[in-house]
C-alpha cells in the first residue's frame, strides 16, 4: 500500500530519470590503467555507468533445394528431394549510446559478486583486457553458432477411386558447434576459440489414407513420428560465457494422429478434425536473474525429460446464403499441457566453481502457456458482383493460461508452508486469464480503370482494401501472460513478484491499395 500511494503520488518514478542517467555518466570521471592490456596506457574520461545497447543476432544462412516428381502411372505419383544448410548466427552485444559518458569498459559487472582467486574474474575478454567500449563496438559477449543441416526425403502418393493414401520418410543430419570470440576471465580455458562438433541422426516417417464416401463426403486420417535434433540454444548452457553443454545432449521425438470428416458441396462446406500430439524428451533453458537468496545471479535454468501433450478438435464451416452472402463459423478446442515432471539444475551465469544440483518439478498436468485454448469465430462475408465486397467477424476465446514458472512447483519452494493454506494455493494455482471478445470488419472495392481512361487494358485495375479489428476497442484484454522466474524464498510470498502481461492493442486498422494490370 505504501509503494502504491508513494507512485500515485509520483507518477514520474515510473518512468525512467534520463537526466539522472546522464548526470551519473558525466560526474563519473576514472582513469582506467593498462587499457587493452598495454602497461602504461591509462585513460582517464567520463565512464559511463548506465548505456543502452543492441542485442544482435547476425544470422547468414545458405541453402541447396532440389525436388523431383514423377507420375508412374495414373494411380501412383512419386516425390523425393535432398536439402542442405548452412547457418552462421552471430550473437553479441553492441553499444547503441554512452548517454553522455566518453567510454565504457568491458567488465563483466555481475561478476563482482563472485568471490574467486582469480585477478581476471571481472574481464569479458582476457584477450583484450580493460578494453575501452565506444558506440558501435562489441562487448560483453561475442560468439558463433554454426549450424549444418541435411537431409533426403521420398514421399509415394496413390490415388484411386474409394481411397487416397501416402507414405513418406526423411532421413537427415544435424551438426553444430560454437566459437567463442571472447575469453571470459571467469572461464578462460573454456570460452574461446572453437568448440567440439555435436551430431544427431533424424528421421521422419508419415502416411495418411483418404476415403471417399462419396465426392462430396470425405473420411481421413493421417499420422506421422519424427526424431528430431535439439537447438544450439537449448545445448549450450550458457553460449554467452562457455562451451559447456548439458550432459549427454540427446534428440527428442514426436508424435501426431489426426482423423477428420469434410464436406464438399455447392452451398456448404464443413469440417471437423481431432488430433493429439505428444513431444517426448525435451531439453528446456530458460534463463533469468534468480532471487534466491542463496544464489542472487542469472542462472540457466535447464529442464531435461521435458514431455507436452496437445489434444483438440476443430471444427469449420462455411454456408452460402444466397450468391452474394456467406456465413463462416470456425471453433478450436484444445489442451496443451505438461505430462511428466523434468528434472532441473541450476547453473549459474558468473561462478565456475559451484556444480549445479539437479531437482524434480512437479508440473505435470499444468498447461503450456501456449495462448487461447478454446476459439471461436462467426462471421459474415458480402461479395456482390459491382466489386464490392465487406466482412464482419466475432471472435470469442477463452481458457487462456499465464506460463508458470517451474521453480514455484518444487518441494523448496512450499517448505514451512501448510497444505492445502490459502497461501500454498497461490503458490501453486495457475492463473487463467479472462475471456475476451472482439469485432473485426473488413471491406473494399476494385475499380476497373479501363472505365475511366480507355486507352488502359481492360484488365487494369486498382483494388482498395480497410480492415478494422478490434472494432469495440477494448483496451484490457490480455493476450499472454507469465508467472516472473523470480520468487520469494524468505516468505514464500506469491505476490512478490506479480505474474507479467502482455495486453493486444485496442482498435486498429491498415489499409491497401493494390494496382493490377
Amino acid at each position: 500500500a505504501a509503494i502504491q500511494n508513494q507512485l500515485v503520488s509520483h507518477p514520474d518514478q515510473m518512468q525512467i530519470n534520463w537526466d539522472e542517467l546522464y548526470n551519473a555518466n558525466y560526474m563519473n570521471t576514472e582513469t582506467i590503467k593498462n587499457v587493452n592490456g598495454v602497461t602504461g596506457n591509462n585513460v582517464t574520461g567520463r565512464r559511463s555507468l548506465y548505456i543502452l545497447s543492441n542485442y544482435v543476432d547476425d544470422q547468414k544462412t545458405y541453402t541447396f533445394n532440389t525436388n523431383i516428381e514423377h507420375n508412374m502411372n495414373e494411380n501412383l505419383t512419386l516425390y523425393g528431394g535432398v536439402k542442405f544448410i548452412s547457418q552462421k548466427d552471430e550473437y553479441y552485444k553492441q553499444l547503441a549510446d554512452l548517454l553522455g559518458g566518453d567510454y565504457f569498459v568491458n567488465y563483466n559487472q555481475f561478476a563482482t559478486q563472485t568471490a574467486v582467486p582469480n585477478p581476471n574474474y571481472n574481464q569479458n575478454n582476457m584477450n583484450t583486457p580493460n578494453q575501452l567500449i565506444k558506440v558501435g563496438d562489441k562487448y560483453g559477449s561475442d560468439w558463433i553458432g554454426r549450424i549444418k543441416t541435411g537431409d533426403a526425403w521420398g514421399q509415394a502418393a496413390f490415388v484411386y477411386n474409394k481411397f487416397d493414401f501416402f507414405a513418406a520418410s526423411d532421413i537427415g543430419m544435424t551438426s553444430f558447434n560454437r566459437e567463442g570470440l571472447m575469453r571470459n576471465g571467469l572461464f578462460p580455458d573454456n570460452s574461446y576459440g572453437v568448440s567440439a562438433s555435436h551430431s544427431f541422426f533424424t528421421y521422419k516417417i508419415k502416411g495418411g489414407i483418404t476415403y471417399k464416401i462419396d465426392m462430396r463426403n470425405f473420411l481421413y486420417i493421417n499420422a506421422d513420428y519424427s526424431v528430431q535434433a535439439p537447438t544450439i540454444i537449448n545445448t549450450y548452457i550458457s553460449p554467452g560465457t562457455r562451451d559447456f553443454t548439458v550432459n549427454s545432449p540427446n534428440t527428442f521425438n514426436a508424435k501426431t494422429i489426426e482423423c477428420g470428416y469434410l464436406l464438399k458441396s455447392p452451398t456448404f462446406n464443413f469440417r471437423i478434425s481431432g488430433y493429439a500430439t505428444d513431444v517426448n524428451d525435451l531439453t528446456s533453458i530458460i534463463r533469468f536473474y534468480n532471487d534466491d537468496p542463496s544464489i542472487q545471479t542469472f542462472v540457466n535454468y535447464v529442464m531435461r525429460g521435458v514431455s507436452i501433450r496437445s489434444i483438440g478438435t476443430e471444427v469449420s464451416g462455411t454456408y452460402k446464403l444466397n450468391k452474394v452472402l456467406t456465413l463462416v463459423g470456425t471453433a478450436a478446442i484444445g489442451q496443451t499441457f505438461y505430462t511428466d515432471r523434468p528434472t532441473v539444475s541450476i547453473f549459474q551465469d558468473n561462478d565456475p566453481t559451484l556444480t549445479a544440483k539437479s531437482r524434480e518439478v512437479y508440473i505435470k498436468n499444468y498447461y503450456v502457456g501456449v495462448g487461447p485454448q478454446s476459439i471461436y469465430s462467426l462471421g459474415a462475408s458480402y461479395r456482390p458482383r459491382n466489386m464490392w465486397h465487406g466482412a464482419i467477424n466475432l471472435n470469442y476465446t477463452d481458457r487462456n493460461y499465464v506460463g508458470i514458472n517451474p521453480d514455484r512447483h518444487t518441494q523448496a519452494a512450499t517448505d514451512l508452508v501448510s497444505t492445502g493454506t490459502s497461501q500454498w494455493n497461490k503458490i501453486l494455482a495457475q492463473e487463467k486469464l479472462p475471456a475476451a471478445h472482439t469485432v473485426d470488419i473488413s471491406g473494399g472495392r476494385s475499380f476497373n480503370l479501363n472505365n475511366y481512361f480507355k486507352k488502359l487494358n481492360h484488365k487494369t485495375t486498382i483494388d482498395i482494401d480497410l480492415n478494422i479489428a478490434n472494432l469495440l476497442n477494448d483496451q484490457n484484454i490480455k493476450i499472454a501472460g507469465y508467472e516472473q522466474f523470480r520468487y520469494d524464498y524468505v516468505n514464500r510470498n506469491p505476490l512478490k513478484f506479480p505474474n507479467k502481461y502482455e495486453y493486444g492493442y485496442g482498435l486498429n486498422f491498415f489499409a491497401t491499395i493494390r494496382l493490377h494490370f
